[in-house]
């Protein structure tokens, strides 16, 4: 725990002893998982810096496995009755069995030594006085604007509550990366993020919601020496380097369920449009051997225009689900041109595919936790069954058929330029 989290312990505990109650929760989740067979053990790096990835269009002829643990800890402090909460949480991510070193997902040699303790949540909860309908939460903390767009932690100050009868909003500040201003100019140079969102709840079967967000940053780059890059195979906001954005984002989204006899429909959508640009950015379209061939190396400035599509319904009948999912994340077809129609998601992560998402036994080693691949897009068809066998348990299947929206260009063995969609 942080000095900073040990004092705010420490005040709410010397309240409560002045006549106030203070309730302390402790909570826990601890994941194991285990890849028992991958000779694709290249391609589960995607999410990493760009010197972990290998080639990714290796032949599959190397096989391999490995053990991991997610561990993630956290305490909830509450006092005054529920008006102030503080909530303080650590995780140890990713640790693979035997892996030696000091980072992150390390540790896990012999005397396991090594620094991967993290924290994942610090943040206060705090109901306006007067207005308990309302509240402020300040610092690190979960940040749920649209699972497709950015549904990850993230610092900021966040304004929530109900306006209504069945209409809740939130707004708020979040900063992603700090950059300190180097110039007399008065502009951002972090990358900050301005949003606001909406549900209405149209009846007991039917709600809809919607957001905005507005993202800018200036990366102060002076010249092509020090501008940021952008890789294709990482193509996602908390990857980029030292960039300028000035990109908007606005989404619709809704549910809607009704009873059809013994079973019950549900159906869930979203669609996201955005639009800006990028600048100060070196774009690198060339992923480790699976991405389009060349390198555009003198495009500084990206016009961003995209769109993703979600469209999700099914039943449930009894102990069993089943659903019916689609996507479409639209994809950059030119890397030579300034415009950029590739959807860009800021920090998320995507559990619908054990092969190319998190949704696989080792939920920390994917190929894309983002709901497209590359900057080519996505086009997914996923049925699924999913049936709780027990209270604890659920067992589920999937078939699934997915192309990007745009073809990838690559060079095979013989260097010879392939392409391919699917």
């Amino acid at each position: 725990m942080t000095n900073k989290g040990f004092a705010i312990f420490c005040l709410l505990f010397i309240h409560a002893s002045t006549g106030q109650a203070a309730e302390f929760e402790f909570h826990g989740d601890f994941n194991n998982r285990f890849q028992l067979y991958t000779n694709q053990n290249n391609f589960f790096n995607n999410n990493q810096p760009d010197a972990m990835l290998g080639d990714l269009t290796g032949k599959a002829s190397i096989d391999d496995s490995y053990g991991e643990l997610k561990y993630r800890l956290w305490t909830t402090a509450t006092t005054n009755g529920g008006k102030a909460k503080a909530v303080y949480a650590v995780e140890i991510g990713g640790v693979r069995f035997g892996r030696s070193g000091t980072g992150r997902s390390q540790g896990g040699s012999f005397s396991g030594d090594g620094a991967n303790v993290e924290t994942r949540w610090a943040y206060v909860d705090l109901k306006l006085p007067e207005h308990t309908d309302h509240a402020v939460k300040i610092g690190l903390q979960p940040y749920k604007l649209n699972r497709f767009v950015w549904n990850e932690t993230a610092t900021g100050v966040l304004f929530a509550g109900k306006l209504s009868q069945g209409t809740s909003y939130e707004t708020g500040w979040v900063r992603g990366r700090e950059l300190r201003n180097s110039t007399s100019e008065d502009d951002f140079q972090a990358m900050d993020a301005l949003s606001v969102r909406f549900a209405q709840s149209l009846s007991k079967e039917t709600s809809v919601g919607g957001f905005l967000l507005y993202q800018i940053g200036d990366g102060d780059a002076s010249g092509i020496d020090n501008f940021g890059a952008i890789n294709s195979a990482n193509y996602e906001v908390k990857q980029f380097g030292q960039i300028d954005i000035d990109i908007f984002s606005v989404g619709v989204e809704g549910d809607f369920k009704k009873k059809f006899g013994a079973a019950d429909g549900f159906l869930e959508w979203d669609v996201i449009f955005q639009t800006g640009d990028i600048g100060n950015a070196i774009y690198t379209s060339d992923a480790i051997g699976a991405g389009r061939s060349d390198v555009v190396s003198n495009q500084t400035h990206l016009d961003l225009e995209s769109w993703f599509v979600n469209l999700k319904f099914g039943l449930n009948i009894g102990d069993t689900k089943l659903s019916y999912t689609f996507w479409y994340a639209s994809g950059d077809d030119n890397p030579n041109d300034g415009d950029s129609d590739a959807f860009l998601a800021t920090d998320v992560d995507m559990t619908e595919s054990i092969i190319f998402f998190e949704g696989g036994y080792t939920d920390d080693q994917s190929h894309s936790e983002r709901p497209y691949l590359l900057d080519k897009g996505l086009i997914m068809n996923r049925l699924g069954a999913d049936y709780k066998a027990a209270t604890n348990l659920t067992v589920g299947g999937a078939a699934l058929y997915m192309l990007t929206s745009e073809d990838v260009v690559y060079h095979d063995d013989d260097d010879r330029s392939r392409s391919e969609a699917e």
